[in-house]
């Protein structure tokens, strides 16, 4: 019998079974052998996608079968449902029955948790989101590129600020800084150096222009007179380059580096949705070359596992802060224990000047990473919207519980209460750094507790003493970050990349 013959039940007989659909095979047309296919659902025929029954060595096979053939769009619709069901209920056994509201759950399909965005909030980003700047960069020749003596400079100030991002080693960098400027005296710097890497330079001066005072800006010698429109000039080259590197599809960690840098000049630009995009991008690039896991580098050096281990958390941190987004990591996704406090010329011996023995610019890290897993461990636990609202009561306790033992253990020179000395005053003139980190993270408690309280007041539970604390706690924390921000110390510029 002939594969085109078909048999006195009307099936056709073949050897092998098709796997185009009925639509796609008639007309001779590519399919992606899904059903159902792109090509069916461009045409709003979804439900009619199917293969077609045939025999094949004395055996029926549909795409209803069981054997091999694909399920339809409706089983499709039905197998979600029933994930959903069976989701909801591994999702409820981890809460006793007498916790919840008479042992009764919600319908299939609505169990979610209570969140800590407010509706002003979700406008805002959706606002924000909804607009985007248009690149200043589309060729090579419409970048301004900065002198070798700019250049230096710049570099010779990010030194102070690199622990923003902690996502360059800064003594290798450094290196290939130098070698790129000894290459561009003989040819084009577009030629000097690859694209990942030019996108991983431009990232880096743009973070550390972000930082600068108007005057350090005039002194570096800008290619530009406009620090503003240089501004944007680098960080649209960045993004240039990312794309020359093709991001997307080649595993590079130089643009696992240059999106941690990028994530934190975005908020500058307010370009929410390419920091929410780069960073999923970011955060999976890393898992590809397993920096999420401190198990699979055995052969590694100290030196290279902290690292490692501060480009990981630069990017936790800025995924697990930027709540409002959702996160693009959960915590079981990785294994990587947080980097060591240790003196900074242990790691990076050739810049001894931005660190001393008891003040290190890695405690602000490390800090910034505990208020990242306390703030993923509220989210993560918050109850579900059907269960039994004095829950939240709990969670809101024990989060506030961890970020007071979190304030308490700060290092001295982060306390927002420390006692101002002619020691200190002195101290923060020669540090700079350290007055930024210690309003930076003053800023970032306050919030957070603010946002851990009010969730209490969006949902309306507890007593009147409870509600009436929330209430004092939040205006609290409102006057603190703005005093904070805009008392004495306050150096409003330095607060763009935050």
């Amino acid at each position: 019998m002939s594969e085109r013959t078909p048999d006195r039940s009307g099936v056709r007989a073949t050897q092998r079974p098709p796997r185009a659909c009925i639509y796609c095979s008639s007309r001779k047309i590519r399919c992606d052998k899904v059903l159902p296919c792109s090509t069916c659902r461009a045409r709003g025929q979804a439900e009619t996608c199917r293969v077609e029954t045939v025999r094949v060595k004395g055996r029926i096979l549909s795409t209803d079968s069981e054997d091999g053939a694909q399920p339809s769009y409706t089983d499709l619709l039905e197998q979600t449902k029933k994930l959903k069901t069976l989701l909801w209920q591994q999702q409820a056994a981890s809460t006793p029955p007498s916790a919840r509201d008479g042992g009764r759950g919600p319908p299939p399909g609505s169990c979610y948790r209570m969140n800590t965005v407010e509706e002003f909030e979700k406008q805002l980003y959706r606002s924000i989101r909804s607009s985007y700047r248009y690149t200043t960069v589309h060729t090579t020749s419409e970048i301004l590129f900065p002198s070798a003596q700019c250049a230096r400079l710049l570099l010779r100030y990010g030194m102070q600020w690199m622990w923003i991002h902690s996502a360059v080693d800064q003594a290798t960098f450094d290196r290939e800084v130098t070698t790129f400027l000894d290459k561009c005296r003989i040819i084009e710097p577009v030629q000097a150096a690859e694209p990942a890497w030019l996108a991983l330079y431009f990232a880096y001066l743009t973070c550390t222009l972000l930082m600068m005072t108007d005057e350090e800006k005039v002194r570096v010698g800008l290619p530009y007179t406009d620090a503003n429109t240089v501004l944007g000039n680098w960080y649209d080259a960045t993004e240039y380059f990312l794309n020359k590197a093709q991001f997307m599809r080649v595993v590079d960690i130089r643009n696992v580096q240059t999106i941690a840098i990028l994530k934190e000049c975005c908020p500058h630009f307010a370009d929410f949705n390419r920091f929410y995009h780069l960073l999923a991008c970011a955060v999976r690039t890393s898992q590809v070359l397993e920096l999420s896991n401190d198990n699979a580098h055995p052969d590694e050096t100290a030196h290279e596992t902290q690292v490692r281990r501060r480009l990981w958390w630069s990017l936790i941190i800025g995924d697990w802060l930027t709540f409002q987004l959702g996160p693009a990591c959960i915590q079981g996704d990785f294994f990587v224990e947080m980097p060591t406090d240790m003196d900074d010329r242990r790691l990076e011996p050739s810049y001894e000047e931005i660190a001393s023995l008891t003040h290190r610019p890695i405690q602000w890290f490390i800090a910034m990473s505990r208020i990242a897993c306390a703030l993923y461990r509220f989210h993560s636990s918050l109850p579900f919207e059907h269960e039994d609202r004095r829950l939240l009561l709990d969670n809101i306790q024990q989060a506030d519980e961890e970020l007071a033992n979190l304030i308490s253990t700060l290092p001295p020179h982060l306390q927002a209460d420390e006692a101002e000395t002619s020691i200190t005053v002195e101290r923060d003139k020669l540090l700079p750094w350290i007055p930024w980190q210690r309003r930076s993270i003053t800023v970032m408690l306050f919030y957070f507790r603010m946002v851990i309280h009010r969730t209490l007041l969006k949902y309306d539970c507890g007593d009147v003493i409870s509600k009436k604390r929330a209430v004092t706690i939040c205006q609290d924390s409102a006057h603190g970050i703005m005093s904070t921000i805009l008392g004495p110390q306050g150096v409003v510029f330095r607060q763009n990349v935050w």
